[in-house]
């Protein structure tokens, strides 16, 4: 388990270095709370934003047209701190997800956000994957967002459970 991860975290630094945007930004029309956005037919994003039109606190993107799995948060300045390299902790229901990434500021804001992508092009990295997240993602208490600081708490996703159905089964299968 511990090779699968460093292999993951190499691997989104690499990724992350060849300049890939994040595909996590706030929408005009961002509604608040858990929805599913379709950018094409090869990628389906998971986000949360708190309020309309605001920054999507954490967003799970599955990026089948380039076999990446990327994992977004905008507005971390009070929970990340200025740093480059970092690692993103969520937990809740009992399951703990970290994953390596980067900080950098927003093209379009200015403020600080995080980006980590996985590579998914093995079936078996995507088992894994979906072995950790999907068990995060049907906790029925609050995920716990941090990047080692004060944690960020939002609402569980089951509470909206179309777009964990479709999420999930988009990227996993199942």
């Amino acid at each position: 388990m511990r090779r699968a991860r460093w292999t993951a975290a190499a691997a989104a630094f690499a990724i992350a270095g060849m300049g890939l945007a994040p595909p996590a930004g706030a929408a005009n029309g961002d509604l608040a709370g858990w929805h599913v956005n379709a950018d094409n037919d090869d990628q389906l994003k998971l986000y949360f934003a708190a309020k309309d039109d605001g920054p999507r606190l954490v967003a799970f993107a599955c990026m089948r047209d380039i076999a990446t799995f990327g994992i977004y948060s905008e507005d971390i300045a009070d929970i990340a701190g200025p740093r480059d390299k970092a690692v993103l902790h969520l937990s809740g229901g009992g399951v703990n997800f970290s994953a390596p990434g980067l900080i950098d500021a927003s093209d379009t804001t200015g403020a600080p956000t995080f980006a980590a992508e996985i590579p998914i092009g093995d079936p078996q990295a995507r088992v894994r994957l979906a072995a950790v997240l999907t068990p995060l993602l049907k906790a029925k208490g609050p995920i716990a967002l941090s990047f080692g600081r004060a944690a960020r708490q939002l609402p569980a996703v089951t509470g909206i459970p179309d777009p964990y159905r479709r999420f999930v089964s988009f990227c996993f299968g199942g």
